[in-house]
Formats: structure tokens, C-alpha cells, sequence
């Protein structure tokens, strides 16, 4: 090789090292950090609570209790043992619900309802009583509303109703059975 060839191949790698040390003072090198979910860990809890939610006008809209509650902050849920709930309607009974489990979300406006589901509106003046009994049932508090797509078993005096999926609108006290709907009415009395 040549002296011009050597000359050429000198500058050829000072040209290589300077734009690989341009490229290193460019490029911001970050540190590599392991990223890991926030955990769901329970930051507190109470036993045998009572809560009393009100509404915008400052009535009782509905009592949470239960024998344990606990908060995790990482997704601000609740999680209760043994819940029981006072629903209050304008002018109408109150439903009274009672699980063995329940999740509540969305500061409250959210409850799942995890297990066997009892729902009692006790007799008024001009209605009577009804019992329905389901499993995993969402109530939705801020809208008066409640739903489930399982198996739902109704009874008011001596009437009975079977059903697959059920929506409650706990204001005005309607019912809509979605399907399967089975029915025995007594007509004697």
C-alpha cells in the first residue's frame, strides 16, 4: 500500500471515530429501571361499619354496612365482608340488599355485589312486599339502578317468578326480567 493509500485510510477512521464520538454526545444514554406495577396492598380497614351516603340534597340516598372494610389506594376500591345496604326511594319503600361480598368503585357510585344476592322491599300501603334473590348483582347508585345476568328468583305474597338477567330501577320501583321468565300465580284470595 501506498503513502496515499495510508493517508486515506488514516482519515478514513479519524473521520469514523469522530462521528461516532458526535453520535455518543448526541445520544442521551438513559438508565435502564425496571418498571413494576403499583401493588394492591390495603392501606386501611375497618370492622363493623356503618356509612351513611347522602344525596344532593342532603338526604340519606343510602347506609353501607358491614363487618370489615378494606381500602386500597392504588385503584381507590373497597372491598366488605358481609355487606348490607339501605336503599332510599322518594316516596316508595327502601330496598334492603344484603351479599356476602362486595366491591365498591368510583367513589361509591359503583357496587358490585359478589355471591348470593338478597333484595327485600318491604310491604308499603299500596304495594307489597317482594323478595329477590340472585347473585352478582351491580347497583348503580348515582343513577338508581341495579342489574344482573344471572339467575334471579322473585316472590311477592304468594306469586312467584324465575328469570335469567334482571334490571332494577330502584326510583319508580320497576322491574324488567331480560329472559327464561317462568311465573306461578295464585289466584285464590
Amino acid at each position: 500500500m501506498n503513502r496515499l493509500g495510508y493517508i486515506l485510510l488514516f482519515v478514513i477512521v479519524i473521520a469514523i471515530a469522530a462521528t461516532s464520538s458526535w453520535l455518543l454526545n448526541k445520544v442521551e444514554v438513559q438508565p435502564f429501571t425496571l418498571i413494576t406495577p403499583p401493588r394492591h396492598d390495603m392501606d386501611y380497614f375497618l370492622t363493623n361499619f356503618n356509612a351513611t351516603v347522602m344525596d344532593k340534597q342532603g338526604r340519606p340516598h343510602y347506609i353501607l354496612t358491614g363487618t370489615r372494610l378494606e381500602h386500597f389506594p392504588d385503584d381507590h376500591s373497597i372491598d366488605i365482608t358481609l355487606p348490607r345496604i339501605k336503599l332510599f326511594r322518594k316516596q316508595l319503600s327502601p330496598w334492603h340488599v344484603k351479599a356476602a361480598q362486595a366491591r365498591v368503585l368510583n367513589k361509591g357510585t359503583l357496587i358490585h355485589l359478589n355471591g348470593k344476592v338478597s333484595m327485600l322491599r318491604p310491604r308499603s300501603k299500596t304495594k307489597p312486599e317482594v323478595k329477590l334473590d340472585t347473585s352478582n348483582l351491580t347497583i348503580k347508585t348515582d343513577l338508581d339502578y341495579a342489574e344482573t345476568n344471572d339467575a334471579v328468583f322473585i316472590q311477592t305474597g304468594k306469586h312467584r317468578l324465575k328469570a335469567t338477567g334482571m334490571r332494577v330501577y330502584l326510583a319508580d320501583g320497576r322491574l324488567e326480567l331480560l329472559s327464561n321468565v317462568e311465573g306461578f300465580y295464585n289466584v285464590t284470595d
